[in-house]
């Protein structure tokens, strides 16, 4: 939906579609998810089980955590819609860390 200056889309929109996320993933089989805004977050969160990540991922990114898909860890960032002013400030800022987090736990045994 195209909303004038980035707004968010109907809600319809969102419930149609939070229900076929978790089999869309499951079929993409994915090493690393990026999610942004809030019902993103919800879908992805209500779908998959949380893994301790105290090892992989720093204190400092907790919006980094690993997830189970197929069971297999994923790499999960959630981060704010690029609409939040949050998004530049926090995930934006952030973006090396990220790299070498993902480079880490791709290179690790853990997948």
């Amino acid at each position: 939906m195209n909303n004038p200056q980035r707004a968010q889309a109907n809600q319809i929109l969102f419930d149609n579609c939070r229900a076929f996320i978790p089999g869309e993933l499951e079929i993409l089989d994915p090493d690393i998810i990026i999610t942004q805004g809030k019902w993103a977050k919800l879908a992805v969160d209500q779908a998959f089980p949380e893994l301790s990540a105290a090892e992989m991922i720093p204190e400092t990114l907790p919006e980094m955590k690993l997830v189970i898909i197929n069971d297999h860890p994923v790499i999960w960032i959630e981060t704010f819609h690029p609409r939040h002013t949050s998004f530049q400030t926090v995930n934006r800022a952030r973006y090396s860390q990220y790299v070498e987090t993902i480079k880490r736990f791709l290179n690790s045994n853990t997948i």
